[in-house]
């Protein structure tokens, strides 16, 4: 059984501002996976 999160741009830039990795480009979400969410 999978379980699949959405990420919002806006979430992700929320909670990449409390780290210091520079400017937030993209998203996107895979096929692949098992148990947790991927993205890359």
């Amino acid at each position: 059984m999978s379980v699949y999160t959405s990420v919002s741009d806006d979430e992700m830039r929320g909670f990449l501002s409390g780290y210091d990795l520079g400017e937030f480009v993209s998203l996107q979400g895979i096929a692949q996976g098992i148990t947790n969410s991927n993205y890359f």
